[in-house]
């Protein structure tokens, strides 16, 4: 039993979410209601519960004057988790997870808030969580959640998506939305946690509140102007005492009927001396928690310490802060807006002098816009151009302009940054497009945003307008606006023929700045499309790559980046791509986001599919779908989702595990626009009908392919759909349109120039032509693949080579061939191929020698990637910061992993693993 009323059975839910913690699996908590409902009491009795068990607690409560300052709360449930701690100590703490988590908010705030930085952040944060709870278990709490900055609400729903593998219970109390949508909406509609929403007190519980004995008229009167809200019944009981009334004087109901919540504020405040009213209103500018002493001074009142104590005495301000955020809202509602002006004002002069940082001060500058100065503008322009770094669009906008307003220079261009951030577009294309005229050196960079401004309004074909219209007559840099250009005509098929012969241009750019590797990247990107030779490729792509190309905002340049490695693999550039790929990794493990892992080992997982390495693409397939998991939705999750499930299909299909093949494309569930990636789908979704004998289904899926990659302005062979529908045609009996579409495979192959290409059109030209020039076929594929990276192609090849020499009675070189094949299968965990290989050794006559099966198949890719990381020296907490799970979680998959293997530790791990 507890001292809440009513509640029990919220209370129950409490107490299941923290015996869910304590078992290790994370709960998330939403209390919801309006104020006074009990919200903050259910909270607290879960700190109490906690406590007695055993947990670890941090708590913070949002307030509504400290909403614009970032990462309030975050900053809050730190600070309050080392402030008990001095000295050496407190150094100590510092230099852990809490010291972790401001350096976390430090960068962030340096390298600027857009949409990748900010998972970046959160992500870390994350794992900040995940180290304080590595020796027991945490409650997290936050109060008033409504009123938290949006940094740290942003971070509040990413942890509560991702506590599954965590020890804590997160509690959260919040008003109800006032809007269907955003973070608060989200984790208020009981998809992420449970919602706990308490009911109005029922008139008993109401008499309970009254003590002793009260009337039941008293009793029926005050259910009635309370609502049932406990905080309003007792406000209504001290008010009713405070008359000199007694609640079990039945006619005292009679007096309750008069004093709604409203009556009550005011009543309470009327009784309070002119020098605390005082002290209360600046407290009440200051925030639900504030310094008393800083209120006193604010107010100016002869003895200040009087006044603290009555309005202490009166139970409206107790310690660090109001007693109830309602009192807060009763005293606010009582200034009038001068008056609170000039004590916003006062305030922000007091902040100013005692150092504060400068979105504190201009938090109330902000509320004073008649009384800015100089001094303010330079402030506010500060602020500004901060909480813009912490993605705080809206706030920064209003501060910049204010700033603007009171003759603070050279604020437009931010100003403009702040509008797009906020997502006022048509404002924020006007103020861009006026910074570019003042300022001619940066008017390029300037006008490619407000090309976004235009893109965001009016759509691609208009922005591409805008930007050729403007482009036109420009004489400064035109490389950010064309970057746009380039970029957004990639969303117009009518555009892919102009802009190709455009991006052209620009393939000798040294790729010297990132706007110089974007463009380098978006020329790729058409080379590949526009079968450029694969030698010129290989050549281009190089410039382009660099690591901030991937940093550049809303994970554009992590788009470009991974096209251009796309067209690099597709060309045979494997190397340059793999040590690329090893560089991106090194350099996003220290402080990565789940989408930056996965964008990784996406393309990681292409180029193994290019190796022809089956058992390292279910690894790196495994490792992007573990990371997603993890990410937010949006185009490029759904992007990364459609390249996943291709080659995770392929992958499968190879493994011989076609059941699971089945279940990834089956899990691909694209709703959205048919954009190139989820075409591509398309690939797998014949490769798989070919498995299943299927080729009426075959030949479908593999010509709707070639119709969206012609639609698409691309007709790379590498996209290897003609190869498919030949096969398909085949089965058919479809021979004549099976060779013809054989014939334009090898054309199209020999146009880009890739030996992959070639080799695999000629293997397909074997299998679709006449007996006759199969073997000749096949031995010219077998020689151009000796310069192709694709070890599965090369098998593939040697497989059918084999067949032919054996049809052809040349058994000897069919059986070399076969068992080279063989081996080759085994190595890259090609199950299906090598299987196929064993049979046609049989057919031939041999009993072969038993072929040795690799320990790691016996491992799911997730397992092996695991058990790679673990052979490769890494500890629990770095393999589980590099794959986005828990410690916990490592340690779970390691033992099934000893398992599977019949080993007892690591030590026996490399051995039989590579064995």
């Amino acid at each position: 039993m507890t001292g809440l009323l009513e509640r029990d059975d919220l209370v129950d839910c409490v107490q299941q979410a923290l015996d869910s913690a304590a078992a290790g699996v994370g709960r998330f908590v939403v209390v919801e209601g309006p104020p006074g409902i009990g919200k903050t009491a259910l909270v607290d009795e879960a700190r109490v519960l906690a406590k007695g068990r055993g947990f670890a607690r941090v708590t913070a409560t949002a307030d509504e004057a400290e909403r614009e300052l970032p990462w309030g709360i975050v900053r809050q449930l730190v600070e309050r988790s080392v402030a008990r701690f001095t000295g050496q100590t407190r150094d100590l703490v510092l230099s852990g997870p809490a010291g972790a988590a401001l350096a976390a908010i430090d960068r962030a705030e340096t390298s600027g808030q857009d949409a990748a930085t900010q998972l970046r952040t959160r992500h870390a944060l994350w794992w900040v969580v995940a180290d304080l709870v590595a020796d027991r278990p945490m409650l997290i709490t936050v109060d008033d959640l409504q009123w938290a900055d949006a940094p740290s609400l942003g971070f509040i729903g990413y942890l509560a998506r991702r506590l599954a593998d965590l020890p804590v219970a997160l509690v959260v109390g919040t008003r109800p939305p006032t809007s269907g949508d955003g973070v608060l909406a989200e984790l208020a509609s009981a998809r992420v946690g449970e919602l706990l929403r308490p009911a109005p007190l029922s008139a008993s519980a109401i008499a309970a509140l009254a003590g002793a004995v009260p009337a039941p008229a008293v009793v029926s009167a005050l259910h009635e102007s309370s609502g049932g809200n406990p905080f309003l019944a007792r406000q209504v009981l001290a008010e009713l005492m405070a008359q000199g009334r007694s609640p079990a004087d039945p006619a005292s109901a009679d007096v309750v009927a008069t004093l709604g919540p409203r009556s009550v504020s005011r009543a309470l405040l009327a009784r309070l001396s002119p020098p605390a009213r005082s002290v209360a209103a600046a407290a009440a500018i200051l925030g639900v928690r504030c310094d008393p002493d800083q209120a006193a001074r604010l107010a100016d009142v002869p003895d200040p310490a009087e006044a603290t104590a009555e309005l202490a005495r009166a139970y409206v301000l107790v310690g660090s802060g109001f007693t109830h955020p309602v009192i807060r809202e009763a005293v606010l509602a009582d200034l009038l807006p001068g008056d609170r002006a000039d004590l916003h004002a006062r305030a922000a002069a007091d902040l100013l002098r005692t150092g504060a940082s400068a979105p504190r001060v201009a938090a109330h500058l902000a509320e004073a816009p008649h009384r800015l100065d100089g001094a303010a503008a330079t402030v506010l322009a500060e602020a500004g151009r901060t909480v813009l770094a912490d993605g705080m669009g809206e706030t920064a906008a209003r501060y910049l302009r204010l700033a603007a307003s009171a003759g603070a220079p050279d604020v437009r261009a931010d100003l403009g940054s702040a509008l797009l951030t906020a997502g006022r577009f048509a404002e924020a294309r006007t103020e861009l497009t006026a910074a570019a005229d003042a300022d001619p050196d940066r008017a390029g960079a300037l006008l490619a945003q407000a090309a976004v401004a235009t893109m965001r309004l009016d759509g691609h074909a208009a922005a591409i307008t805008w930007l050729r219209s403007t482009l036109a007559d420009f004489t400064g840099d035109p490389l950010p606006m064309e970057a746009r250009l380039g970029l957004f005509s990639a969303y117009v098929p009518d555009e892919f023929e102009r802009s190709g012969r455009r991006l052209r241009r620009f393939a000798d750019l040294p790729g010297d700045t990132p706007t110089e590797r974007f463009l380098l990247a978006l020329v790729a990107q058409r080379a590949f499309a526009e079968v450029w030779p694969a030698a010129e490729v290989r050549e281009l792509v190089p410039r382009a790559l660099c690591l901030d190309l991937l940093r550049l905002d809303e994970h554009e340049g992590a788009v470009a980046w991974g096209s251009a490695l796309h067209a690099l693999i597709m060309a045979d550039g494997v190397d340059a791509a793999a040590a690329e790929i090893d560089r991106a990794r090194a350099a996003f493990l220290p402080d990565g986001s789940p989408l930056d892992y996965a964008i990784v080992s996406v393309v990681a997982a292409v180029l193994a599919w290019r190796a022809g390495d089956v058992r390292a693409c279910g690894t790196e397939v495994a490792a992007a779908t573990g990371a997603l998991a993890l990410a937010d939705p949006g185009p490029m999750a759904s992007a990364l989702t459609a390249v996943i499930t291709r080659f995770g299909v392929l992958a499968a299909i190879e493994r011989a595990d076609l059941t699971e093949a089945r279940a990834v494309l089956a899990a691909h569930d694209h709703t959205g626009p048919m954009t190139v990636p989820a075409n591509r789908v398309g690939h797998a979704r014949a490769y798989l009908a070919l498995a299943e004998g299927d080729a009426a289904t075959a030949l479908k899926a593999a010509l709707a392919l070639g119709a969206a990659e012609q639609v698409a302005g691309g007709d790379n062979p590498a996209v290897e759909w003609r190869a498919q529908a030949a096969l398909a045609h085949l089965r058919l009996g479809e021979t004549a349109s099976a060779q013809a579409l054989a014939e334009e495979q090898h054309e199209l192959a020999l146009r880009w120039g890739a030996s992959t290409e070639i080799g695999a059109a000629l293997r397909v030209r074997a299998r679709v032509g006449g007996p006759d020039e199969r073997v000749t076929l096949l031995e010219q594929a077998h020689e151009v693949l000796a310069e192709s990276p694709c070890a599965l192609e090369r098998a593939r090849t040697q497989r059918d080579l084999g067949e032919a020499l054996r049809v052809a009675g040349r058994r000897s070189d069919a059986r070399a061939h076969l068992v080279h094949a063989a081996e080759s299968a085994t190595e890259i965990g090609a199950v299906r191929l090598r299987t196929g290989i064993i049979d046609a050794l049989d057919r031939l006559g041999d009993r072969p020698r038993e072929l040795a099966t690799a320990g790691a198949d016996a491992l799911t890719p997730s397992e092996r990637r695991i058990a790679t990381l673990a052979c490769a020296g890494r500890s629990n907490r770095e393999i589980a910061q590099e794959i986005f799970v828990t410690p916990k979680t490592v340690e779970n998959h390691l033992g099934r992993i000893y398992h599977k293997l019949g080993i007892r530790n690591r030590r026996e791990l490399g051995a039989t693993l590579n064995a």
